[in-house]
């Protein structure tokens, strides 16, 4: 059965080595002035310290990667790729940090990190498409880790309660 491809959008992920670490906060932090490009920023070896060497910091920030769909039209992400510098000055203004001595290690660019989930949110599809054929994913739910986990579970109880049924 065919079922029809959710529409994505990208992201591009920043990773810089600091000396300090602009907070002491485990968590992921969010601008929602939405100010810049940055969608969320963490400091990851706040909690493994092991992600970076002895006296180093790695810090992550992530933002919408504009581009195209599959089908030739444009994607919701739209405009121009986030420069360094804009993200260096979000960051900063989130973590109330100076970020000019950071090191750039790396830049991630996924092209189909997520699925697009326009207004209205939808937020739990149906586990059984067909008799027999099932779907999970975060296209069926949220467009997050937790959402494929939700709807990955909601396939299995399906499928279990379909097994017991027979």
């Amino acid at each position: 059965m065919d079922q029809p491809t959710p529409r994505t959008k990208g992201l591009q992920t920043w990773w810089f080595a600091a000396d300090e670490p602009p907070t002491r906060s485990t968590m992921l932090a969010v601008d929602g002035r939405r100010s810049g490009p940055l969608l969320n920023t963490v400091v990851l070896t706040n909690t493994v310290p092991g992600l970076a060497p002895p006296g180093r910091h790695l810090v992550q920030v992530t933002c919408l990667l504009p581009g195209v769909h599959d089908d030739g039209g444009p994607s919701s992400a739209g405009g121009v790729a986030a420069r360094e510098a804009e993200v260096r000055r979000q960051a900063g203004e989130v973590f109330d940090a100076d970020t000019r001595r950071w090191e750039l290690v790396r830049r991630h660019d996924i092209r189909h990190a997520l699925p697009e989930q326009p207004a209205p949110l939808r937020t739990t599809s149906p586990a059984r498409v067909a008799d027999g054929v099932y779907v999970c994913g975060d296209h069926r739910d949220t467009a997050s880790i937790q959402g494929a986990l939700v709807s990955g579970n909601r396939v299995a109880e399906a499928v279990l309660a379909d097994l017991v049924a027979t």
